[in-house]
């Protein structure tokens, strides 16, 4: 198994991830489906719990120690979400494989990040305009040294509504 790990860590050595535009950033995302989605939800989604993959759960546990064993320090970040996404069907279960596998991974809570549906893709992605909003919001925050914060959540919740307070402003 560690002839492995050394292979595949030779491998992205090799890679000039930097200059390699297969890595890194985000697909431009252009769509707003959002609101005929939402007034077609009740039909095409029944409110049942999604299946979890116990593989991406098996996988994201090997790059959280891939990532310890090299002194990279982890976080989880959860993207915001609209309101009606299916997957949050699944919340209690998230939170249990949160708080039963990944308990001592810091993890920082954006599900519930204010924007509009017409800074939604679809109910799972953010389009170009949020995450614009998205990605100036959270950079304001890793400015201010969220990440040497004691109380992550509190701090971020705070700033939701300081968020929120600002875009009512004319």
């Amino acid at each position: 198994m560690e002839n492995i790990k050394v292979n595949r860590l030779n491998i992205l050595k090799k890679i000039n991830i930097e200059n390699d535009h297969r890595f890194g950033g985000y697909f431009y995302l252009i769509r707003d489906k959002t609101d005929s989605l939402i007034n077609s939800i009740d039909i095409v989604y029944e409110k049942k719990s999604i299946e979890i993959s116990e593989t991406n759960i098996l996988y994201l546990s090997k790059i959280i120690e891939f990532c310890k064993s090299n002194n990279v320090q982890v976080y989880l970040i959860r993207s915001p979400l609209h309101k009606k996404f299916p997957g949050r069907w699944n919340e209690q279960e998230f939170i249990q494989i949160l708080n039963s596998k990944f308990s001592k991974i810091e993890f920082l809570d954006f599900k519930d990040f204010p924007l509009q549906n017409h800074e939604f893709g679809d109910l799972g992605h953010l389009n170009y305009r949020g995450a614009k909003v998205f990605s100036v919001f959270f950079n304001g925050l890793l400015n201010s040294g969220i990440l040497n914060r004691k109380n992550k959540l509190e701090y971020i919740n705070d700033e939701i509504i300081k968020f929120q307070i600002s875009r009512l402003k004319p």
